[in-house]
């Protein structure tokens, strides 16, 4: 074998295993992780598994990195950290929990009711999640809750889901959007404004 072809196994080894150790040193993400926008029942569903299957600390841990000034991977905003801890924390018996402060404050039915949406801002029927909030509107202004505030809330009025959430068909999550839209949480006097928010909670059945 020639000095030649000696240095160049020698460097074809060294990059095969540098390239090993950087890949198990950056992990690559799922890109759902990364999306906030246009989200299905099941994919609310499969982001919060990814956090409850990696439990507590570390969940609460990685929100709070990718909402930092300087996050290790990729960042994602405030309010859609804060949205994900009300699917990851369900209420103490006896207690609520309220959504967080990140402006969802519009409601399906155009009301003000949050006792007919416990789950704010998502309704939960027959094991599906829908997020039936809003974003802030263009020009709101105002601090949002901190996500580390809100997961403080969160550990002192509930409990981490120790079980992960049904990902459900698009059989089931549209057999679900009816059953929600024929409940009693749409409040009567605001007449049929809730079907202005069917197409919207509609999309999020199609995939």
């Amino acid at each position: 074998m020639s000095e030649s072809q000696s240095y160049n196994e020698i460097v074809m080894i060294a990059l095969i295993f540098g390239a090993a150790f950087l890949g198990q040193q950056v992990p690559d993400d799922p890109p759902l992780l990364r999306k906030e926008a246009n989200l299905t029942c099941a994919d609310w569903a499969n982001v919060a598994n990814h956090y409850i299957a990696i439990g507590e600390r570390k969940a609460v841990e990685e929100l709070l990195d990718r909402t930092s000034d300087k996050p290790s991977r990729f960042a994602i905003s405030n309010a859609h950290a804060a949205r994900l801890c009300r699917l990851l924390y369900m209420p103490h018996p006896g207690n609520e929990l309220r959504g967080p402060r990140v402006y969802d404050s519009w409601l399906p039915d155009g009301s003000t009711a949050l006792d007919r949406w416990p789950e704010f801002p998502f309704a939960e029927q027959d094991g599906v999640w829908f997020w039936v909030g809003s974003r802030s509107p263009a020009g709101t202004t105002g601090t949002e809750e901190p996500v580390g505030d809100y997961v403080r809330y969160c550990e002192a009025h509930g409990v981490f889901r120790s079980q992960p959430l049904m990902v459900p068909s698009t059989a089931q999550a549209m057999k679900a959007l009816e059953a929600l839209l024929k409940s009693d949480r749409w409040d009567p006097k605001y007449g049929q404004r809730w079907k202005a928010s069917a197409w919207f909670l509609r999309g999020q059945t199609e995939y």
